[in-house]
């Protein structure tokens, strides 16, 4: 594994999240008012701690809001089941709206076909938190539980923000991973720039992340059809972004890490359009045991640390939410799938010999 792997690779109710407290004795390194809620490496030294990739520095919560604030559009990249994230990402969101802003809330985890379902939702004169998880089916989705992300939707009702889908309609997504980018119309891939390619090494970047994320049980070349999956819902994501930020007063992206990433996800997509447009990103990284120190996870020359042109503008450790080992449970599933599929073949077979006897 080498340096940077970590990032290449890759709840607290609304009145509780008006600030962070510093840790006495501990520099920078800050946690929320209620405390963490993941429980693994919470006293990893870097726990607690933002680092700025174009400074390489360590800074402040505060220093931290003073540059968010002065974006038009702040993309927040999470591991989708660490509730500390959610936390930290409703954190920014209260940090804005004390700030002035009006930020629309945009949902990577919303499909395009749920937008109607979320508008009427929206224009009900009563609004549970707890009720939009169950309307837009977020469990059944797949999605970790609804409570975890909950912490965003309490402030942003409680604001009165627009929240908006960003992800591709469901129906897209499964004709771009069968047919390819042609799926998408003409049109829409040259307004999403979806026509123009990535440069080698980010392709390259992508693919490999893709390939690590299942696991290296499939070979690269067999993820092409997902990369163009990819970059859709990137683009699509960074389409949702740049509407709102034109309309709103400044637009918040919720979405994975990987999702954030300036040399190949949306914010690549929002300076191929916008070039004028300020963003910035943020990616909330779980602290590893057996990595002590910012550079076990960011690479200079990779990671653009030190430059104009960082892979996110921020990070910001957090303790680590679960143990488990993703990929051996994917393993697990794939050799029962497997397992399933060869007693299939020798039923079939059973069948077929029987089948031919009685012919004879």
């Amino acid at each position: 594994m080498t340096k940077g792997s970590s990032l290449r690779r890759g709840g607290l109710l609304a009145c509780a999240l008006a600030g962070l407290f510093l840790l006495p004795g501990t520099g920078f390194a800050e946690v929320p008012p209620g405390g963490w809620q993941s429980i693994h490496n919470v006293d990893h030294p870097l726990v607690g701690r933002i680092w700025s990739l174009r400074e390489n520095r360590e800074v402040s919560a505060k220093e931290l809001v003073d540059s968010l604030a002065g974006a038009n559009s702040v993309l927040l990249g999470e591991i989708h089941d660490n509730p500390d994230h959610h936390s930290l990402q409703a954190w920014a969101i209260r940090q804005l709206l004390d700030r002035g802003g009006r930020p629309a809330v945009v949902f990577e985890m919303v499909p395009q076909d749920l937008a109607g379902t979320l508008a009427a939702y929206l224009k009900r004169s009563r609004r549970n938190p707890a009720d939009l998880g169950k309307v837009l089916e977020w469990n059944e989705r797949g999605w970790p539980d609804w409570k975890i992300y909950q912490p965003i939707a309490e402030v942003a009702l409680a604001a009165n923000l627009p929240i908006k889908a960003g992800d591709v309609a469901r129906d897209l997504q499964r004709q771009v991973g069968q047919k390819g980018i042609k799926a998408v119309s003409p049109g829409d891939r040259e307004r999403l720039m979806m026509d123009r390619p990535l440069e080698p090494a980010a392709e390259e970047g992508l693919l490999e992340t893709l390939h690590a994320g299942h696991c290296g049980m499939m070979p690269k070349e067999a993820l092409r059809p997902m990369l163009g999956v990819q970059r859709l819902r990137d683009a699509v994501m960074a389409d949702t972004v740049l509407l709102e930020s034109a309309e709103q007063l400044g637009s918040v992206l919720i979405a994975g890490a990987g999702h954030v990433r300036r040399d190949w996800a949306v914010p690549w997509y929002l300076a191929k359009r916008a070039p004028k447009l300020r963003v910035r990103s943020l990616a909330f990284i779980e602290a590893m045991a057996d990595k002590p120190a910012v550079t076990d996870y960011l690479d200079a020359e990779a990671d653009g640390v030190g430059t104009d042109r960082p892979i996110y503008d921020f990070v910001w450790f957090t303790p680590r939410a679960t143990l488990v080992d993703h990929c051996a449970q994917l393993r697990e599933r794939f050799r029962k799938r497997q397992e399933e599929r060869q007693s299939e073949e020798k039923a079939q077979e059973k069948g077929d010999a029987v089948v031919e006897d009685t012919e004879q």
